[in-house]
């Protein structure tokens, strides 16, 4: 690999921004570009999914991704929060939680349609 001159640095980001009209690239954005490129099963995306729904209620929450990354009660989550929130928004999840159907979308870099 020889080095990635300035257009093709900047075709990439282009390609990972889904707002054309923003200067960054939101960190979920650049995972479901990042994940979007390999090959997931079923299998293997539903334990991902049941990983982080790990008591089995049928979605992911916020405490869930706390739980996960092990945040404390007293810890100031609003950056946490803040990147939940925009992830909902990308996901078009408006319910403040994610569904496998959501989860899996989101790991393709798909997005579903607004009704």
């Amino acid at each position: 690999l020889g080095a990635l001159t300035e257009d093709e640095v900047e075709e990439i980001f282009n390609a990972l921004r889904v707002q054309k009209s923003e200067a960054k690239i939101r960190w979920h954005e650049f995972i479901a570009a990042g994940l979007s490129q390999c090959n997931f099963d079923e299998r293997n995306l539903r334990l991902a999914f049941d990983r982080l729904d790990y008591d089995r209620k049928g979605f992911i929450t916020l405490d869930d991704m706390k739980d996960l990354l092990g945040t404390s009660e007293d810890e100031d989550d609003s950056e946490l929060r803040q990147m939940w929130e925009d992830g909902l928004q990308e996901c078009t999840c408006p319910l403040g939680r994610i569904t496998f159907d959501d989860f899996r979308m989101f790991i393709k870099g798909q997005k579903k349609e607004v009704e």
